[in-house]
């Protein structure tokens, strides 16, 4: 829940990340989301 909060993701869009899409080195952490329709 608070990553959906935090990141304002849908659930289908934290639901279809893969580890490849997540980026943890460094002090930040990102995360690759394709949106809506790939947009």
């Amino acid at each position: 829940m608070v990553i959906l909060y935090d990141t304002a993701i849908r659930l289908s869009e934290l639901l279809d990340l893969k580890l490849s899409d997540v980026n943890l080195s460094g002090p930040t952490l990102y995360l690759r989301v394709n949106g809506k329709d790939d947009r």
